[in-house]
Formats: structure tokens, sequence, C-alpha cells
């Protein structure tokens, strides 16, 4: 009696093949844990790289214009001073100005969407990106910033197409970074 006071607990004897059992679990639970922290960092990595893409640059969406004070280069300037919310508001009626829309619509639609992916109307912005021809010369950067509004609104498949097409451009500026989500998220 004074031996079950000192332990409480019934002396158990393992045989050889539980401990073997006790064991394979344990090495299974542990490559099972390797394999899902490393799939893991791979989806966080390419999230990162998702969230770090760079707005189109001055240079992409100016137009030549006689005076600061226009609508146009207003709005580039705010969308480069990332004030997003004021560049839709300037850009609002400029979609209107047919002679405006006739040699700038490629441009305007990226900016919009653009500006709408950074406030965060995924939807929106896709149905704007979408706007632009693919003849136009505006179209490779609207499917690149297309690919990362699906990412953003949880529609990989949609992504991983329109990135997969853009790896398989011989030409497109995007190209290794599509590339570089593209293997993230597989």
């Amino acid at each position: 009696m004074d031996k079950q006071k000192a332990n409480p607990l019934p002396e158990e004897k393992f045989n050889d093949r539980g401990r073997f059992s006790i064991l394979l679990i344990l090495i299974s639970v542990a490559l099972a844990s390797f394999f899902f922290f490393s799939k893991y960092q791979n989806s966080i990595e390419s999230q990162n790289q998702i969230a770090q893409y760079e707005n189109p640059t001055y240079d992409l969406l100016r137009i030549e214009s006689e005076s600061l004070d226009d609508t146009w280069t207003q709005a580039t300037m705010t969308f480069m001073l990332k004030d997003y919310r004021k560049t839709l508001s300037l850009i609002k009626d400029l979609e209107e100005d047919t002679v405006f829309m006739n040699s700038n619509d490629g441009k305007f639609y990226l900016l919009k969407g653009v500006s709408l992916m950074r406030t965060h109307q995924q939807r929106i912005a896709q149905k704007e990106l979408k706007k632009i021809d693919s003849k136009n010369s505006y179209y490779d950067q609207a499917q690149w910033y297309l690919a990362i509004s699906y990412m953003h609104d949880h529609q990989a498949d949609k992504a991983k197409a329109i990135l997969t097409e853009i790896t398989k451009k011989e030409y497109h500026s995007k190209k290794k970074e599509a590339q570089a989500i593209l293997e993230g998220i597989e």
C-alpha cells in the first residue's frame, strides 16, 4: 500500500512495439508540421510580394498638357502622392469627355482601376481594368493589376490564369514578378 501512495499511477510496461509506435507517430507529426510550415511560409512570401506591388509610374500616366491646372495632371499628381480617393474624385468627370477618352482611355482605366484597388474596391477595379482593350498599349499593365486585384479578392484561380499568360509573353515588364508569385502560390 505504501508503494501505491508514492506512485498513484499503476506501473505500465511498454514493449518494444509500443515504443516504436509512439516514435513513429512523433516522427509523422514532426514531418507533417514541417510540410505545413513550409507551405505556409511560401504562401506568406507570395502574399508579401503581392502586397508590395508598385503603382504605375508618373511617366506612364502623364499626358502633354498646357497647364498644371489640367484635371488629368492634378489626378496623376494626387495618385503619385497616394491620395487615391482624391484621384477618383478628380477623374470622375473625365470619363464623359469623349475627346479626352478617345486618346487616353487606356491610361484612364488603368489609373482608375489601380486607385480603386488601393481603396479596397476590388470588384469595381476589376471591371474598370477589363475595359482596356487587348490592342491598347496599356493592356499588359492592366492584366498585371487585374491579377493582383484577383489575388486581393481571393480569386486565386483567375489570378493564376492571368499570371500564367504574363509568364508566357516574351516581353512583359512584370514577367519575373508573375513567375515568382506563381511559384509562391503553387
